[in-house]
């Protein structure tokens, strides 16, 4: 049987087509207090945040509700050197690892699409 933590990205499609909505959200209920209390306890330090030197990406899904948006904004006009990306839908690390990986490569490797092209050269 399928467990939370048996489960990879590339499963996310073919759960939701075999079980129930229902079913999967009793699965991960056991996780809602550690997660209530962690965004409950999260207070936005502004100048913590503002004093970040390490350049930063933020994403947010085009589908992600509107206080993600927010949040990564909140995030890209005080972090100096903060980048904010936009991907298409929502939880890309489920339904689009691919996509995922490929915004933090271009992200963490600028030079990457230099380097192909001049490979094909």
């Amino acid at each position: 049987m399928w467990t939370p933590s048996s489960a990879t990205p590339a499963m996310a499609p073919c759960l939701w087509a075999t079980r129930t909505a229902w079913e999967l959200r009793r699965q991960v209920v056991p996780t809602v207090p550690r997660e209530l209390r962690a965004e409950l306890g999260h207070r936005f330090d502004r100048e913590a945040m503002a004093e970040l030197a390490t350049p930063t990406l933020l994403l947010v899904g085009t589908e992600s509700r509107d206080w993600a948006g927010r949040s990564v904004g909140s995030n890209a006009d005080t972090i100096p050197r903060s980048q904010t990306h936009s991907l298409d839908g929502h939880g890309a690390n489920m339904t689009a690892p691919d996509l995922l990986a490929s915004e933090v490569e271009r992200f963490l490797r600028p030079d990457r699409k230099a380097i192909r092209g001049a490979a094909r050269a």
